[in-house]
């Protein structure tokens, strides 16, 4: 009986004792470098690629519409800057020359 109360005890502690010891350290932060770029920020675009951006898309529509009508591209550009943004309206000003 006495060996059974001692196992009932032994059982009851060692979970206790288990669940008290201190989980695994973690381990130590990455060194840093001094003056090296920061590695976990995000890639933003700059209002500078945004520009060069825009330009690249205007040269390569110009082309494009240039093809359809066969003006030259820098007709197709003055004809957008003169008529805006609307595909028929310079097609309208191509096809008039």
């Amino acid at each position: 009986m006495i060996i059974r109360a001692l196992l009932v005890l032994a059982a009851a502690w060692l979970p206790l004792q288990v669940a008290a010891q201190p989980a695994a350290p973690a381990p130590p932060p990455a060194a840093v470098v001094p003056g090296a770029p920061a590695t976990d920020t995000p890639a933003q675009p700059t209002p500078r690629d945004d520009k060069e951006t825009i330009e690249a898309s205007t040269k390569w529509l110009a082309l494009l519409d240039s093809g359809k009508t066969g003006a030259a591209t820098g007709e197709v550009r003055q004809a957008v800057k003169d008529v805006g943004n609307s595909r028929k309206k310079v097609e309208e000003k191509l096809s008039m020359k």
